[in-house]
C-alpha cells in the first residue's frame, strides 16, 4: 500500500485517512489525518478522539493543523501524526498516543473502490488496514491509558470540479 498523499487537484481536493481502534473492553480511539485544498492552497488536521469504556468518562479530543505533510510509500508524516509500517503516532492539544499493529489476516484482494473516475472529477475509498489486532495507549492530561484490541484504516479522496454533477 502506497501512503503518499494525493496532489492538489484543482479546483479542489479532499483526501482523509481514518484510523479506527476499537478496544477489547469498549473504547473506542478515532485518529483522521485530513487534507483539505482548493486550487493549489491546502490546509491539512490531524484529529483524534478517545471514547473510554466506563459511562462515567466522557470524551476527549483534540485536533492540530499540520504542517509538513509528506510520505514515501511506507511512511506517512502528517504534522504531529504520523503512520509507520505498523504503528501509528499522534500528537494533539486534547490527546496524544500510539498504537502497535500486527495483521492478521490479509484481505483475499485489495480492498479499493472507485466510484467516479472521469477526467474533471474522482471519487475512491479503499480499506488499507483491516484484520489487525492492536496494543494502544492515549495520553491526556496527567492520565494514560492502554488496552488492547482491532484497528481499521480506511482513505477517501475526491477531487476536480463540478464532483456531483448528475449524480
Amino acid at each position: 500500500m502506497d501512503l503518499s498523499p494525493s496532489p492538489l487537484r484543482p479546483p479542489f481536493t479532499v483526501e482523509k485517512w481514518y484510523n479506527t481502534v476499537i478496544g477489547d473492553g469498549g473504547e473506542v480511539l478515532l485518529v483522521t489525518f485530513e487534507t483539505a485544498g482548493v486550487a493549489i492552497v491546502g490546509d491539512s488536521v490531524v484529529r483524534a478522539s478517545y471514547f473510554p469504556a466506563s459511562k462515567g468518562d466522557g470524551e476527549v479530543s483534540g485536533a492540530v493543523r499540520a504542517a509538513g505533510v509528506m510520505g514515501d510509500g511506507r511512511v506517512l508524516q502528517f504534522g504531529t501524526g504520523r503512520i509507520d509500517g505498523d504503528r501509528l503516532f499522534f500528537s494533539t492539544p486534547g490527546v496524544a498516543g500510539e498504537a502497535v499493529f500486527k495483521l492478521v489476516k490479509r484481505p483475499a484482494s485489495a480492498m479499493h473502490t472507485v466510484l467516479i473516475d472521469e477526467p474533471k472529477r474522482n471519487v475512491e475509498w479503499a480499506v488499507e488496514l483491516s484484520h489487525a489486532r492492536v496494543d494502544a495507549c492515549v495520553r491526556f492530561g496527567k492520565v494514560e491509558r492502554r488496552f488492547s484490541g482491532w484497528i481499521f484504516r480506511d482513505r477517501f479522496r475526491m477531487s476536480g470540479g463540478g464532483l456531483f454533477a448528475g449524480l
